[in-house]
């Protein structure tokens, strides 16, 4: 996607924010006015409509707060929602809100009708602009008052479905980004959320998002907050198939069934009462490993161990010290030379995405080599590569 897809996204959130909300925007040397005129370039792109607060005279809402939600599902195709919210703190706005959404569903409004026309055109410059096949359908709109939250919400919801609109590979994996070439903008009273659809888990999401729950690929959502400008092909998410992930971190979609949790558990409950009762032997007069201990032995032995020449305070400041690629170097190190790329996301605590960049960053620097073996990438340090026996896998 071209500059004139990017403009045709930002025009269709002028033309619903045209609902009352003043806004304008700027273009290269566009001038601000009270009504805004959009103008794309290039072959096959559609008219862009003037979008103002003055054009749009089916309405007098002023709406708070805009969100768009894109809904993509494992086929490659998304279900658009363009969702804003008025807050309703009288009676008298409830009924008044009531009115207007009684005409905006019954008839075809001039809003609707801009926005479906918008819609349209937007997909089929990104058919141009991607050498994707991409189809609209599906157009809907709706309202309601919502209840409950502190403050009664109107609400008002213009979707349709964007056929074509991410990229879904052989394994299944579904990647959201060319059709954002050139970047995308929320302004201070948006947000973008991107769903994950029916199969489908968050792998990588960048830049980083916000979602509620412990990992991102246990999140149903992620949702970014205005104001914001996004760089070149970004926001970037890649979905895989929901059986894949977490593979061999011990998620909950992933790693094992609830039985094999329930045997670790068993075993971790075996080996305490084992150490407990160890620890109490070793405590008492009848160690039966090697008869009774001697007292004088023990205490020599304890005097007699090395004392550290570094403190935990020490450790911990020199490791802040070091850069990204030397605690993962120092991290393989320990670990004989050799570990999963899973493993080194638990022991640093970064994203999956974060260590996913990094890795390859180290990869082509030669720090690093990385095979692909089943599900999980093995990183080795130079000399302690396994067999090759697999073909290397680029993330």
């Amino acid at each position: 996607m071209h500059r004139s897809v990017l403009v045709g996204l930002v025009v269709l959130a002028l033309l619903a924010s045209g609902m009352g909300a003043a806004m304008t925007f700027v273009e290269e040397d566009a001038t601000p006015s009270d009504s805004a005129q959009f103008e794309s370039t290039g072959d096959g792109d559609a008219a862009l409509a003037t979008a103002s607060q003055s054009s749009v005279d089916d309405t007098d809402q002023e709406f708070d707060r805009t969100t768009f939600v894109i809904e993509v599902r494992s086929d490659g195709s998304a279900v658009w929602t363009f969702e804003y919210e008025r807050s309703l703190a009288t009676d008298e706005e409830v009924e008044e809100f009531r009115d207007f959404a009684d005409r905006f569903e019954s008839e075809e409004t001039e809003l609707y009708e801009r926005f479906t026309e918008q819609a349209s055109a937007l997909v089929a410059s990104g058919e141009e602009h991607t050498g994707r096949e991409m189809t609209v359908d599906d157009f809907n709109r709706s309202t309601h008052v919502d209840d409950g939250r502190v403050n009664r919400m109107g609400v008002v919801e213009m979707s349709f479905t964007w056929n074509g609109f991410a990229v879904v590979d052989d394994e299944g994996r579904v990647v959201v980004s060319d059709v954002f070439d050139g970047g995308f903008y929320l302004m201070s009273d948006q947000a973008l959320t991107i769903r994950a659809g029916d199969g489908l888990a968050f792998d990588e999401a960048r830049p980083e998002p916000e979602y509620a729950a412990r990992n991102l690929d246990h999140a149903e959502a992620v949702t970014w907050l205005g104001e914001m400008e996004f760089a070149d092909s970004h926001p970037y998410v890649l979905m895989i198939p929901e059986d894949e992930a977490g593979a061999g971190d011990g998620g909950e979609n992933g790693g094992g069934s609830s039985v094999d949790g329930v045997t670790l558990a068993s075993v971790a409950l075996v080996l305490a009462v084992i150490g407990l009762a160890a620890f109490a032997w070793r405590r008492s007069d009848d160690w039966p490993l090697g008869g009774r201990r001697d007292p004088d032995s023990t205490a020599a032995s304890e005097s007699a161990a090395p004392i550290p020449t570094d403190s935990p305070d020490e450790s911990v400041a020199d490791e802040e010290l070091m850069s990204d690629e030397d605690r993962v170097v120092s991290l393989i190190r320990q670990n004989g030379g050799r570990m999963k790329q899973v493993n080194i996301v638990d022991e640093t605590g970064w994203s999956k995405s974060k260590v996913s960049m990094l890795l390859s960053d180290m990869e082509d620097d030669g720090t690093i080599s990385k095979l692909r073996v089943g599900r999980e990438n093995i990183i080795s340090l130079e000399g302690f590569e396994p067999e090759a026996t697999k073909s290397p896998f680029d993330e």
